[in-house]
């Protein structure tokens, strides 16, 4: 019934819908029932087509989840309580970063530049607090959502300054 109860709301519902702990057991309470039941049967057929309903439920609850997070307001996004609060923050640092992508656009391979907000050293290079520099978009995205750099948009200035590293 949960998992039945979780569908009906996410499909139902116009903003985010909380996803608590007690949501989640009962999502896998149902799921763990219902795959004992397929196996005390011997119907492995039933039991294949179940967890590919589950799976399409995963991914299209997961697409939805992150439209309607995005969407949110900062006053929304303040008074999210979600188990999967965390998860959902990294949504829109992957927005920064396509936007910084495709605004921006990429300097060198694959690579945006970032102004460093706190001095750490990654791979054995160090980066200066106030330093605007070249990193991957993987990196981007990690120091982004660590609050350690944030990406900048592309100057004249900025450019001259990273073309000289």
């Amino acid at each position: 019934m949960a998992l039945r109860n979780l569908i009906k709301e996410v499909l139902t519902s116009t903003s985010l819908v909380e996803l608590t702990q007690e949501k989640i057991e009962g999502v896998v309470k149902d799921i763990t029932d219902t795959l004992a039941w397929c196996f005390y049967r011997y119907d492995l057929n039933v039991c294949t087509k179940f967890m590919g309903i589950v799976s399409e439920f995963i991914e299209n609850f997961t697409r939805v989840r992150m439209r309607k997070y995005v969407a949110l307001s900062r006053n929304e996004l303040a008074k999210v309580r979600a188990i999967d609060k965390d998860i959902l923050s990294y949504v829109k640092h992957v927005v920064k970063l396509y936007y910084a992508l495709l605004a921006l656009g990429l300097i060198e391979d694959d690579k945006v530049p970032v102004s460093i907000k706190r001095e750490f050293t990654l791979d054995s290079r160090k980066y200066s607090k106030g330093a605007v520099t070249l990193v991957n978009t993987v990196e981007a995205l990690l120091l982004s959502k660590l609050g350690i750099a944030e990406l900048v948009p592309r100057t004249p200035i900025n450019l001259i300054s990273l073309s000289l590293q």
